[in-house]
């Protein structure tokens, strides 16, 4: 990294969420603090290795819209190696929603909000107090704004929360706890998210622009520099050797402290073309994972009542019985 720090602020996407205004606000504290900015209009940003090899700092609004396989995966790389990646709202949760591997790298992912805006607190939560980015003491506030309802995953570290508010279209999740602000590891990069900043009036908020400026200040939470203390070291199995685990398995790279010691499929020739690829990892068969099958439970011996003739209900189906067989009882 140069001696001066530079930030890179990819931006574009939905116009509905002001991508150029809501970014120049924050070019301009970036560059109050010390860093030289990069303002790209192009995902193509994440193809190059150099630019992102000496950015310390990835700022990025572009809501929806989609992403290229190498564009996500240059992203993906350049954070798991220290460069820290930041956003907020549509900009970084409901970025690229056909990209999991993206998601994986964010952790969160936008899946729905109410109609009209939705008036919420926000609160950060107690045992994060010492947290850098809620440092000053932030208090609960509230806003009326848009509201997001996502699919997280567990590993986050959440600053505030807030409880999802009322919803023509979804009462039953009234009341459930959504995260609002949450950091997470990448490898040796860091990740920052709000999902408040619908608009310009929402990021002028002091509590969510405090959080926002605290979070891509890398003093403000380590962004960009590698993690002091390593994930534990896991080893896992991949069932599976198709185009979706394919996926996965791309995105290992950046997860260092994951290894694929082995490889299983149906296919017997698969497996071991997708073991080749992994080093350290052996092809076996899905037979193999499965064990030994449960023999099934021995039945008592019971005697078998008689199979009697299913009674005909039928008028006319009687009358015809009784023609073809009198003296027998029918009903």
């Amino acid at each position: 990294m140069t001696s001066v720090k530079q930030a890179l602020v990819v931006r574009w996407g939905w116009d509905g969420h002001v991508p150029v205004a809501a970014t120049d606000r924050y070019v301009t504290a970036l560059k109050a603090d010390g860093y030289a900015v990069t303002v790209s209009g192009t995902l193509d940003s994440y193809l190059d290795e150099e630019l992102l090899a000496a950015t310390d700092l990835v700022v990025q609004c572009w809501t929806m819209g989609e992403i290229t396989g190498p564009q996500a995966e240059g992203l993906s790389q350049a954070v798991g190696a220290g460069t820290g990646l930041a956003g907020w709202h549509g900009g970084i949760v409901d970025a690229f929603r056909a990209e999991t591997r993206y998601q994986m790298m964010t952790d969160g992912q936008f899946v729905h909000h109410a109609r009209e805006f939705t008036t919420f607190e926000v609160r950060p939560v107690p045992e994060k107090a010492d947290h850098p980015v809620l440092a000053g003491g932030i208090k609960p506030f509230t806003v009326t704004t848009e509201q997001y309802y996502l699919h997280v995953d567990p590993a986050i570290e959440v600053l505030a929360v807030t409880g999802y508010g009322p919803d023509p279209d979804h009462p039953e999740l009234l009341g459930t706890p959504v995260p609002v602000t949450w950091t997470r590891h990448w490898d040796a990069g860091r990740v920052f998210v709000t999902t408040l900043g619908h608009s310009l009036a929402d990021l002028e908020v002091p509590e969510v622009d405090t959080m926002i400026r605290k979070g891509m200040h890398p003093e403000g939470h380590g962004m960009g520099d590698p993690l002091t203390e390593r994930p534990i070291a896991l080893r896992i199995g991949l069932v599976g050797a198709g185009q979706i685990s394919g996926a996965y398995l791309r995105t290992l790279p950046a997860l260092t402290h994951l290894s694929v010691t082995a490889v299983a499929d149906l296919d017997a020739a698969r497996a071991p073309a997708v073991a080749a690829t992994v080093p350290g990892a052996r092809a076996t068969t899905v037979k193999a994972v499965r064990g030994r099958r449960r023999r099934p439970r021995p039945q008592p011996d019971r005697p078998r009542r008689p199979r009697r003739g299913r009674p005909c209900r039928d008028r006319r189906g009687q009358a015809r019985l009784r023609r073809e067989a009198p003296g027998r009882d029918h009903g």
